[in-house]
């Protein structure tokens, strides 16, 4: 789509000064024309008669065998059809050149605008790993809470963690779409705190496991029962710290063509 902008301004941009001259061009003759024959009005009766004869000639009309008058009026109808023509050309030419002088402009400020719909896709599937990883660790955190597993607090850690992240990272996109480099050095740095964030990276790295127990004992008719007991331990993995790779890997080249230099990408 740029390159076909960039033609589109390469041709529209002589067309429209080529209009603009054929316009001032043309302008200048119709108030030419207009001068001259309010000129022939003025005249008096006497130098009428020499002038119409210069016209006639001028012109290449055949009058020899006209009266005074019917000369005189065939100049005038051939000075408003003249008028007419330029005036009709001033005007197609004045519309080439809005035209064209505004497809160069449309042309000029989309391609000062980068295109960064690759950098944006590449992002967004980033981001989707990202919500699949807290997702999915709050889904098996909700089941071990349903045993009995103390999971409320990393439940509630990652509830909001996920709310948060897909905050930043639409406003992170809104900033390359607005190709606003300030903001987006901002709103990324805000994405790398976010993702090393102690708290979130606990709440994902946090595994219980179950064990059992069984007691023997005996019953009011002293018969043997068991008894199954059930605790749960806490151990720490690294399954949430692949997060930060996942979203702040170096973009790859073909992503990343087209955005305009120093607009912030991992």
């Amino acid at each position: 789509m740029i390159q076909i902008l960039q033609t589109a301004a390469g041709v529209a941009t002589p067309l429209a000064l080529l209009g603009l001259v054929v316009a001032l061009c043309y302008f200048a003759y119709t108030r030419k024309l207009k001068h001259a024959e309010s000129q022939l009005n003025a005249l008096p009766e006497d130098q009428r008669a020499t002038a119409i004869d210069e016209y006639l000639t001028r012109y290449g009309i055949q009058g020899k065998d006209l009266t005074r008058a019917d000369r005189f009026q065939l100049i005038r109808e051939e000075m408003r059809k003249r008028h007419q023509r330029s005036t009709t050309i001033l005007i197609v030419a004045a519309a080439v050149f809005v035209m064209c002088f505004g497809l160069a402009v449309f042309a000029y400020l989309s391609d000062s605008k980068p295109d960064t719909a690759g950098l944006i896709e590449e992002l967004n599937r980033r981001a989707e790993r990202v919500l699949k990883t807290m997702n999915d660790r709050k889904a098996e955190l909700q089941n071990q809470q349903q045993e009995g597993a103390p999971a409320d607090e990393s439940i509630a850690v990652i509830t909001q963690a996920i709310d948060r992240f897909e905050l930043l990272h639409q406003e992170y996109i809104q900033s390359i779409r607005d190709n606003d480099v300030k903001l987006s050095h901002e709103r990324l740095g805000a994405l790398k705190d976010f993702l090393n964030d102690s708290r979130l990276l606990s709440a994902l790295n946090l595994v219980f496991q179950q064990h059992y127990s069984v007691r023997t004992r005996l019953d009011e008719n002293g018969n043997p029962v068991e008894d199954r007991h059930s605790t749960w331990t806490q151990s720490m993995t690294t399954a949430g710290d692949d997060m930060q790779t996942r979203y702040l890997a170096g973009v790859p080249k073909d992503a990343a063509d087209g955005r305009s230099e120093g607009l912030a990408v991992p």
